[in-house]
């Protein structure tokens, strides 16, 4: 991996944050020093002042003087259409592009992102791409990736909570080989297992970008609802402490399971994830047009942006269902 690919994450899911912390390119001795200083691993609440983003000085902004906060424990949805800056905002809280002159992304409160040291940061980040990116190995070892120290109970905790296990004996066990890039998978399936990864990882912020969208409404709504439940307690977070290791904390922060994470997810498919959210943000060409529950979206804004798009997607019933993924992953294993 190249030192830009590295500082940047070419490759933008879990793995390849996880990959490029480990891999300690561009990093300053006052980074180094910054790893001594513990950040905090509870959720954070994340804020966002002002901020603005060009990918270069001779393009338009993608990002026009974003403001929101996401509450610390809660989910937030950033929804709109395509290309109006939802993921760019993921790629910022990440490290994976810095923002423009002027703009402040807040951590835990004061934390400002820009002044922290990358390491720590993304030791405290699960991210899960839209696109999935998977290894030629097991199946067992990809789900790990997230979290080299955990023992086989977390892994099948995890897969069991991300509505993978029931699957796991018709592709061939644990032990069976993805493919490159997870070729031998559904769509669905490669998206069951980032989520499992990112639920071994524990991380008490997850950033998901339309981590689901490949299996049916009800199915996407319940891997939702496993990526924002606090983990302290829960099955996985049982079976990773009963051996001493934790997601966030293996990388070498020192960090234990957080009792609660905070999640923002870009969401494409409104009616199965936007009516539980905390908060939702919509945007259009860039800008935050619209904030609220869905409750106050619908009645304080019954013609704006989330009224049309929600309008729309009411009107145009589910098409994609579980029967279709699991056609797409006979096929692929048969290819």
């Amino acid at each position: 991996m190249s030192e830009d690919a590295a500082h940047y994450g070419a490759a933008v899911d879990d793995g390849a944050l996880h990959e490029a912390a480990a891999a300690g390119a561009h990093y300053s001795a006052t980074d180094a020093l910054g790893l001594a200083c513990n950040l905090p691993t509870t959720a954070p609440e994340v804020r966002f002042e002002n901020v603005s983003f060009a990918y270069n000085s001779s393009e338009p902004p993608v990002l026009h003087g974003v403001t929101f906060t996401a509450p610390a424990g809660g989910m937030t949805c950033l929804v709109g259409g395509s290309g109006s800056g939802k993921s760019t905002c993921l790629r910022l809280l990440a490290r994976l592009r810095e923002p423009s002159e002027g703009s402040r992304i807040l951590l835990w409160g004061s934390f400002d992102l820009k002044t922290l040291p990358i390491r720590a940061v993304r030791d405290r980040i699960s991210y899960i791409s839209q696109d999935p990116e998977l290894f030629d190995d097991t199946l067992e070892w990809n789900l790990r990736y997230g979290n080299l120290a955990a023992p086989p109970t977390a892994v099948e905790a995890a897969a069991a909570a991300a509505e993978l296990s029931s699957r796991v004996p018709g592709l061939g066990g644990y032990q069976m080989r993805v493919g490159e890039r997870g070729a031998r998978l559904s769509g669905g399936e490669r998206q069951r297992v980032v989520v499992a990864r990112a639920l071994l990882r524990d991380a008490p912020l997850l950033l998901a970008d339309e981590a689901a969208s490949a299996v049916d409404a009800p199915t996407e709504a319940k891997l939702v609802e496993a990526l924002r439940q606090g983990t302290r307690g829960s099955a996985v977070a049982g079976a990773v402490g009963s051996d001493g290791a934790s997601g966030a904390g293996s990388a070498g922060s020192g960090a234990s399971p957080s009792s609660t994470r905070t999640l923002i997810t870009v969401v494409h498919r409104l009616s199965a994830v936007t009516p539980a959210a905390d908060h939702i943000v919509v945007f259009a060409a860039g800008r935050v047009v619209e904030q609220g529950t869905h409750t106050q979206l619908l009645a304080q804004y019954p013609t704006g942006e989330y009224a049309r798009l929600w309008r729309a997607q009411q009107r145009q019933p589910e098409a994609y269902t579980d029967e279709t993924v699991e056609f797409e992953s006979q096929a692929a294993r048969a290819a």
